[in-house]
């Protein structure tokens, strides 16, 4: 006997593909009791960091590791609609873009098990290689507009919005078919 999923666990109608309009770098310049100048996205430079290989040809880099890599909607008012506490809400930033992002790592790798494989391995040399060649257009979405109230949107990479947001389909085959994947690396160091 098969028992029917409880209605919070049914999946609502599919909404019609949309298609892709634009993205701008999230600030919202409305003082609030905890940030007084607003709030935004993050980005920046590290004084604790070294800039990594990977980084080496990103243009105005100083001497610190450059933060964000990537993005995705930030903002909690256009966020992502997710089921909880017993219905949908919106919710944006870290707590739903990392996720996501896991999420298409873990497609890849499971596209490339199955096509005999090894995983991605360690995402970000790949995707600053992509960000570099002709599959950037087709794999990212580039935000060239707004700013995170510190440093504006621009073409390419920016501390607004890194390398932009993910095309899913585009960039899943890209990690999928033709890439070895990135040699295992070693951290050391002293945890206090």
């Amino acid at each position: 006997m098969t028992m029917p999923l409880p209605s919070a666990w049914t999946t609502p109608a599919p909404s019609p593909m949309c298609a892709y309009g634009s993205e701008t770098a999230w600030s919202d310049l409305t003082p609030t009791t905890l940030s007084p100048l607003g709030s935004g996205g993050g980005g920046g430079f590290s004084t604790a960091w070294p800039v990594p290989s990977f980084q080496a040809g990103l243009q105005n880099a100083p001497t610190g590791r450059s933060v964000p890599d990537v993005a995705l909607d930030g903002d909690p008012q256009t966020g992502f609609s997710i089921y909880s506490g017993g219905g949908w809400h919106v919710f944006g930033g870290t707590s739903v873009g990392a996720p996501l992002w896991a999420g298409l790592s873990a497609l890849a790798n499971g596209k490339r098990a199955a096509a005999g494989l090894g995983p991605v391995g360690f995402l970000n040399p790949i995707l600053y290689q992509i960000g570099a060649s002709a599959a950037y257009v087709a794999d990212f979405h580039d935000v060239t507009t707004g700013t995170n109230l510190y440093y504006p949107a621009r073409t390419g990479y920016d501390n607004a919005s890194g390398l932009g947001t993910f095309i899913g389909d585009a960039l899943l085959n890209t990690l999928t078919v033709g890439l070895t994947p990135a040699p295992a690396g070693t951290v050391a160091g002293t945890v206090t």
